[in-house]
């Protein structure tokens, strides 16, 4: 499902958008090394290979749900429109010995938040999700 109006991906854009406001961390304080940690596990790069066009960005594991995975990334990464029939790969511990790549499934995507959510069927072991609004 491809729609600039989904109710699911425009909350939980704002929410994300809206979290930095509700948890800020000062520069003097700065991040943990376990937060640090975290985050990056939970990090992805994405490779999408449409018709006649590549792209790369990032994302970041936002859900697991069993054994597959909820990944937020950029609606102009994926652009459904503009990449018909585009391979959606998603890569975990991205240049690491335990680097492992996956398919990825577009479910939603919202423009005018430059949103999009992609499901990743048998996310590694090891990857984290990004904790949001103090889960």
């Amino acid at each position: 499902m491809y729609t600039s109006n989904n109710p699911s991906v425009r909350a939980i854009g704002w929410a994300l958008l809206l979290s930095s406001f509700w948890f800020p961390v000062s520069r003097a304080e700065g991040l943990s090394q376990s937060v640090l940690a975290d985050a990056k596990s939970a990090t992805v790069f994405i490779r999408v290979a449409g018709k006649a066009e590549r792209g790369s960005g990032s994302g970041f594991l936002f859900r697991k749900i069993g054994e597959d995975g909820l990944v937020f990334t950029s609606h102009h990464l994926v652009c459904p429109e503009a990449r018909a029939f585009a391979k959606v790969e998603v890569v975990f511990f991205s240049g690491a010995a335990e680097e492992e790549t996956r398919q990825a499934e577009i479910l939603a995507s919202d423009e005018s938040l430059d949103l999009a959510l992609l499901k990743v069927k048998a996310v590694p072991a090891g990857a984290k999700t990004l904790s949001v609004l103090g889960e």
